[in-house]
């Protein structure tokens, strides 16, 4: 851990005493080149993607719910590229196995899989929260 983002997760994870430790789950160096090392400016990012992501969330909860495929992929392609460019490679992944089966219209796992992408953004909304963003 060297950079000063990084110290800052430690402290975020140390701080949160009532639950289990929480690590925010991100590629922090293809986040500081696409902001050249501008931390105001990822973390602008991180609340954006994090105020996003919760919209999308719940089309995508409802599409399951209802069997839409088309919103279900739809919403997951949103999510797979948005966490893609800011670095958060597991959400990026479980985004495109729930593309993935809602393109093939099987959604077996597809409240497992929106239920990951949820504990993601709580990670996103916790580190932002003990940044003072939320």
């Amino acid at each position: 851990m060297g950079t000063s983002m990084e110290k800052s997760i430690a402290q975020a994870t140390e701080s949160n005493t009532s639950h289990s430790p929480i690590t925010l789950r991100i590629d922090w160096n293809h986040l500081h080149a696409i902001c050249d090392g501008d931390e105001e400016f990822e973390l602008e990012l991180l609340r954006t993607f994090a105020e996003d992501t919760q919209l999308h969330l719940a089309e995508m909860e409802t599409a399951i719910a209802v069997q839409d495929f088309d919103q279900l992929e739809q919403q997951a392609h949103y999510i797979k590229g948005a966490s893609a460019n800011i670095g958060l490679m597991t959400v990026q992944a479980t985004a495109i196995e729930l593309e993935y089966q809602a393109h093939q219209k099987q959604l077996s796992d597809a409240f497992q899989l929106l239920s990951k992408i949820q504990h993601s953004l709580k990670e996103v909304q916790f580190f932002l929260t003990s940044k003072g963003l939320r």
